[in-house]
């Protein structure tokens, strides 16, 4: 039976470990973001820039295009689809979102190095007291961001593979 004490380290240890992942996967799902907005970008400002080279074709075959494939809309519609994807990329920043999350995940991943580290070493009472204080103070100040609650949920099924013991349980 492990001591209170082990238990909520390993407690604190489980819960800065599903925060990692969770900035983990909240940075992957802004570099997707990123990346399928700005393929998309690219695939519409090539399409309206390919269009004013339009093939000649007869009166009757153009009256019976559907209005978005006829030049004068398409070019227009196309265009303002190209600026509202970039609008969003601007304002959304998934880039930096994404290389945010990321850091703060290392952050976290460093500090749940620390707390493992208290179990690999023969460390004195005093001496694990002394570390747990600084490593609450590191985990107090640092600064984070708001996960989605889907990533967080990734997070916490992902983590509990690990064998962490129940959330808790060393209150009891």
């Amino acid at each position: 039976m492990k001591s209170k004490k082990e238990l909520m380290i390993l407690d604190w240890t489980r819960k800065i470990h599903q925060l990692e992942y969770a900035h983990c996967f909240e940075s992957l799902m802004y570099t997707r973001i990123n990346t399928y907005l700005s393929i998309f970008t690219l695939v519409i400002t090539t399409l309206v820039a390919s269009s004013y080279q339009f093939p000649k074709i007869s009166v009757e075959e153009y009256n019976k295009l559907f209005f978005i494939f006829k030049q004068e809309y398409f070019v227009s519609i196309f265009s303002t689809i190209a600026a509202l994807s970039t609008a969003i990329l601007t304002f959304l920043r998934p880039s930096e979102k994404s290389e945010e999350h990321r850091k703060i995940g290392l952050e976290y991943e460093k500090l749940r190095h620390e707390l493992e580290k208290l179990f690999s070493y023969n460390l004195t009472e005093s001496s694990i007291e002394f570390n747990v204080n600084q490593i609450k103070e590191k985990w107090d100040s640092l600064s984070t961001k708001h996960v989605t609650q889907c990533n967080y949920n990734k997070s916490r099924k992902f983590v509990k593979k690990f064998g962490y013991p129940t959330p808790m349980s060393f209150i009891i």
